[in-house]
């Protein structure tokens, strides 16, 4: 076994779990454009996700915000190894401007690992794939039975898309991590069940088209929009002409808007809080957000 520290961008700063990691000990550092923009050291193995426009009321552009992400492999050598999403575009680009080793993700899994993962949705097959090729770089000879047992094992971190609870036969999920739209897309398409969708926040200048377009394309019940940019996103919606009910609040409560949702739910149905949004507007991190969102369904 491999003592793992996970650190960075998911809440434990990395300077807390410095005096104690080892030597040998495998470190897995989630960053954000924030803290690549002016890094000049790459790691031995860089993962690169899905990249979608992100942060741009703070980076001047598209194109700062993606040569900010791709400071990741900038700096690797031959040696070293970059694992990409050949389906997105500039994902793909940051691994080739790269003199890593390029690994591409998704990939077919077999039925049995496929079985073993245990979060909703499409995309989280793709994260393990994602993590499949990066463990592989590290450890060449890792067998199936050992990724099959770490997959079955992980339950999902805080906030990104965790179940919370089922109640009066709806099953409540915290997504509170999702501040962009393509993160809610991904939620919504982790289910096929009726849903009621929560979403709005503090605005971050991102483009809603797409989300609407998958808010019509789905099995709603219901859309509730709260927070800044309610207004913004109402328009949107408008402009799609989605056809199931929308509930705009006015910066209301997390306590409101679980009993809100859990009115408007039938027993079947999926609630899921995956706001597309930064949570500043009233909330102190989407932590904070996730975390009262919890206990605010714990009290339904």
């Amino acid at each position: 076994g491999k003592t793992v520290h996970l650190v960075g961008n998911i809440g434990v700063p990395a300077l807390d779990i410095l005096p104690k990691i080892e030597k040998n000990d495998i470190v897995v550092y989630e960053l954000s454009s924030f803290q690549l923009w002016d890094l000049q050291k790459s790691p031995h193995v860089a993962v690169v996700l899905m990249i979608e426009p992100d942060h741009l009321n703070v980076h001047a552009n598209f194109n700062d915000y993606l040569a900010a992400k791709a400071n990741i492999a900038k700096f690797q050598t031959a040696d070293d190894y970059v694992v990409c999403n050949s389906q997105n575009e500039f994902s793909s680009s940051i691994a080739n401007a790269s003199l890593a080793q390029k690994k591409e993700y998704p990939f077919v899994l077999s039925d049995d690992i496929i079985s073993a993962i245990r979060l909703p949705g499409r995309h989280n097959i793709d994260n393990a794939c994602a993590a499949i090729a990066a463990v592989k770089s590290i450890l060449p000879n890792v067998s199936d039975d050992e990724i099959k047992k770490g997959l079955g094992e992980f339950t999902g971190l805080p906030h990104r898309l965790k179940f919370v609870a089922e109640k009066y036969g709806v099953k409540y999920y915290d997504d509170s991590i999702s501040t962009t739209p393509g993160s809610a897309i991904a939620a919504l398409r982790a289910f096929a069940e009726p849903k009621i969708l929560i979403l709005g926040g503090s605005d971050k200048g991102a483009d809603y088209s797409e989300l609407a377009k998958e808010i019509a394309r789905q099995n709603m019940r219901s859309i509730i929009i709260n927070g800044a940019n309610a207004n913004e996103i109402r328009e949107v919606l408008r402009e799609e002409k989605i056809d199931c009910e929308i509930v705009q609040l006015n910066m209301a409560g997390m306590k409101e808007v679980a009993k809100l949702a859990k009115n408007k739910a039938q027993s079947g149905d999926v609630v899921i809080l995956s706001p597309a949004a930064a949570s500043f507007d009233m909330f102190k991190s989407y932590s904070d957000r996730g975390e009262q969102f919890v206990a605010a369904v714990e009290e339904l």
